[in-house]
């Protein structure tokens, strides 16, 4: 008897195992829906994540357009300040050498070395003067005339030499046409 209670029981146990797994079973249709959905899904996060890369990489092209922008603007600034500081320097050079009246060639001019300082801009004037000045003392020793008016045509009184290129065929040229103009000018 117990034998028989015994199969009893293992046929009542591997019965409600098959209800169990009967009522957890899910119909293949179902399946395959939920699949296809979750598949989908994968499709649409894919798809997210790409136009989100997209989009990213399209902002960093743009940024480095800006950057790109940036710089050059930057690069002409820096470029226009650096005019604007030898423009003040030749506009400063010019002042000094007109307030205490002193004419030099080009090529002199072209000596006195950049700086913003006031005074390092006297003193490097009054070098290339001096340089100037022995340089002319060298041209006078070998024996070239000592005023440009008696080698070179001074010009017309309507038509006078350039001051800065010509500085002593420009003297030359004021005291032949203007006499008291350059006395007063050349003291």
């Amino acid at each position: 008897m117990e034998e028989e209670k015994k199969e009893v029981e293992q046929n009542e146990t591997s019965q409600e195992v098959k209800i169990e797994e009967t009522e957890h079973s899910i119909p293949y249709s179902r399946f395959k829906e939920v699949i296809e959905e979750r598949n989908e899904k994968e499709k649409q996060l894919k798809k997210l994540l790409k136009e989100k890369e997209d989009m990213e990489k399209k902002k960093l092209e743009e940024t480095e357009q800006f950057k790109t922008l940036y710089e050059k603007t930057k690069k002409e600034l820096e470029d226009l300040n650096n005019e604007k500081r030898r423009l003040d320097f030749e506009f400063k050079k010019r002042e000094l050498l007109e307030k205490k009246k002193i004419s030099l060639p080009k090529a002199y001019l072209r000596m006195i070395e950049y700086t913003e300082d006031d005074e390092i801009l006297e003193k490097e004037i009054e070098d290339v003067l001096k340089q100037y000045q022995e340089d002319f003392k060298e041209v006078k020793k070998i024996g070239s005339p000592t005023s440009p008016a008696e080698t070179e045509n001074i010009g017309d009184r309507k038509n006078p030499p350039d001051p800065v290129e010509q500085p002593e065929l420009y003297k030359a040229w004021l005291k032949k046409y203007f006499p008291e103009y350059a006395k007063k000018q050349f003291k």
